[in-house]
């Protein structure tokens, strides 16, 4: 179905589409590549994609789709910040139009104008579209599939065929989400369950069968990756994710719209009325109640995958491995926007003072992304950069002298270094009680009585590692940079040997 957008529309959506750009685009390399970005980048620098998934992917617990990608740039492009971050930008733009396409098709214009204005504008989209991980191409594979479940459940309910570009666009964005993060397949099991759910309301056999065959479809694709999926399933623990507490979905709002507690609580108020509403509706037209026309509207549809989906992730956490991190409900943003953007269209006021309530919201939420949290003017992830060229610019010394880190690799540290055009290299990594006689030996190996001492990155350093560091060693200099270090020791034994004495 091809849909007419008038001029006034269209002239708003690429508005939209121009800020939206704008902020993803420019500064893409302003903030160093964090932690886990630099994990991407490592478990893809091999020669062939064989070796990635042996030796890069396979220790981890993700799926290989990002990391094909990152060996695909790394191949035939290159390696710098703006390339491997570049598929995300382009994802993050794109997300923007599909989430207006969804909005129209769910509701109308107007409900996709603000969800695509509140998609291009709030800090954490931005952040993954300047983010070489698969978050941003996550958030388009899952807006893009809801738009085509849609199709499939309007298709059930008032067609006696089944639209086959729908389902082939289903099986498609799903099998692609899967293989970019596992929490794509969550996403894909909830509009499983949605679509065998409506199947089933309809008491069609070949409807049913259709809502069998199409998630098998999805499930043939992921067929290679079956074996590496269930491995991760019952052998990946996640350490650093806390268990979710009372204030999660409050958290998960504030995260979604720019670390705004004001908006944050401003779309608790919209969804709501949005549920009173619905709640009042059904109460008065409960005569004529019919199921299937109730779980086949809009509301339903955007209620059904957002509750469904989070209250499945916080019920796992609490009974086994917690996987409710913020980072992994970006599955959530095209439900929570749409929601919020229903919930503005549907406020008893006038127009003009409904449009000016959208203003305030947009404008609140643009704001806190540039001044509040300073997403463009402040460090916003570890700065391993930083720390590589404090040092590069620091050591006047011939020969240069040794380098120490601590992070999961020393090529986190010798990225930068390489690419910032330094000669140092990490020489050895030490960050536990267990290894401090590293140190020793470094400063044997390279005959300095002196060293660099770089902190950055997960998993923090032992405590007791970093008090006898700094009990064995003098500090010299130090520099203390968002969420790394840099300090330069000197061996103490050399300082009381080369004392004047009185």
């Amino acid at each position: 179905m091809i849909y007419k957008i008038d001029r006034r529309t269209m002239a708003l959506l690429l508005g939209i589409l121009l800020v939206a750009g704008t902020l993803r685009i420019y500064g893409l390399d302003y903030h160093s590549f964090r932690n886990d970005e630099l994990s991407s980048w490592n478990r893809s620098n091999f020669d062939t994609f064989s070796e990635v998934i042996e030796v890069g992917v396979r220790p981890d617990p993700h799926p290989p789709g990002w990391q094909y990608i990152v060996w695909v740039l790394d191949q035939n492009v290159g390696d710098s910040q703006v390339i491997l971050r570049s598929p995300s930008a382009i994802a993050g733009i794109l997300a923007i139009l599909a989430i207006f396409i969804l909005g129209v098709r769910l509701y109308g214009k107007y409900e996709g104008i603000v969800a695509a204005s509140l998609m291009a504008i709030s800090a954490a989209p931005i952040y993954y579209s300047h983010d070489a991980r698969s978050n941003s191409l996550l958030i388009l594979c899952c807006t893009i599939s809801l738009f085509f479940l849609w199709k499939l459940i309007r298709g059930l309910k008032d067609e006696s065929r089944l639209d086959l570009g729908a389902a082939l666009g289903f099986v498609l964005t799903n099998a692609a989400a899967c293989y970019l993060h596992y929490f794509g397949v969550v996403a894909f099991g909830m509009q499983s369950v949605y679509l065998f759910g409506v199947a089933a309301l309809t008491r069609k056999s070949r409807h049913i069968l259709s809502a069998m065959a199409i998630p098998f479809a999805v499930a043939l694709l992921y067929m290679p990756w079956w074996a590496g999926f269930f491995e991760d399933l019952t052998v990946a623990k996640v350490a650093w994710i806390p268990r979710p507490g009372k204030t999660f979905p409050m958290k998960f709002l504030h995260f979604s719209l720019s670390n705004s507690w004001l908006l944050a609580w401003a779309t608790v108020g919209l969804l709501l009325y949005l549920f009173l509403t619905e709640t009042r509706r059904l109460w008065l037209s409960r005569h004529g109640f019919n199921l299937l026309d109730e779980v086949t509207k809009a509301d339903f549809f955007l209620a059904f995958y957002f509750l469904g989906i989070f209250v499945l992730v916080v019920v796992k956490s609490w009974i086994s491995e917690p996987v409710a991190s913020l980072r992994n409900m970006v599955i959530l943003f095209p439900a929570v926007y749409l929601l919020i953007a229903r919930g503005l269209a549907r406020l008893p006021i006038t127009q003009p003072v409904r449009n000016l309530g959208v203003l305030a919201f947009l404008l609140l939420s643009a704001y806190q992304l540039i001044y509040g949290i300073q997403y463009y003017s402040t460090p916003q992830k570890q700065q391993f950069r930083e720390a590589v060229a404090y040092v590069i610019n620091n050591d006047s010394n011939d020969p240069l002298l040794p380098v120490a880190g601590f992070a999961n690799s020393r090529a986190y540290f010798d990225y930068y270094f390489e690419r910032l055009g330094g000669t140092h290299r990490v020489s050895t990594i030490a960050g536990r009680a267990e290894h401090e006689q590293r140190i020793a030996d470094m400063l044997v190996e390279s005959d300095a009585n002196r060293f660099w001492y770089i902190l950055a990155g997960t998993p923090a350093a032992d405590p007791t590692f970093l008090e006898n560091l700094h009990a064995r060693y003098e500090l010299v200099d130090e520099a203390a940079l968002f969420r790394a270090t840099v300090w330069l020791f000197e061996d103490k034994q050399s300082v009381t040997a080369t004392e004047v004495p009185e």
